[in-house]
């Protein structure tokens, strides 16, 4: 005698292989099986419209803290739509921030004119090179 199984139960035996399946490969991808290089592709999160916004004067950038030299001196990059266009450097006193800030700046004549402290731009900037170095310890 034939065994005959139902139509709902084939399509559940199948279902739950496919999940099986796709459960697979998501614990796959959990745990670093990727391919070369794929934490470089990843797309950034965009972030930096938020700061695109703020720069509309020529004169104002968003600036990143790229270094302190000898304790004495900052260095400034400063970006205009997330791209370096140019470096500034800057005396410490006059600019008490540390490594990484994130800051609005307005630039006159090579000097520092006035600027402010981005902190929730830093947090994010900072958690994102946070995972950045932690996909590429665990590629």
């Amino acid at each position: 005698m034939r065994s005959t199984r139902s139509r709902r139960s084939f399509l559940a035996l199948f279902g739950s292989i496919g999940l099986a399946g796709l459960a697979g490969s998501a614990n796959a991808a959990g745990r670093g099986d990727h391919p070369p290089g794929w934490c470089e592709r990843r797309p950034d999160d965009r972030s930096a419209a938020s700061t695109d916004a703020l720069t509309r004067s020529p004169d104002t950038f968003v600036a990143v803290v790229d270094r302190i030299v000898d304790g004495r001196y900052v260095v400034l990059l400063l970006e205009d739509e997330r791209r370096v266009v140019d470096e500034l450097v800057v005396d410490r006193d006059e600019l008490p921030v540390e490594e990484g800030d994130v800051l609005l700046v307005t630039v006159d004549d090579g000097e520092v004119v006035d600027y402010r402290v981005l902190t929730g731009e830093t947090r994010r900037r900072r958690l994102r090179n946070e995972r950045r170095l932690g996909c590429l310890r665990n590629g």
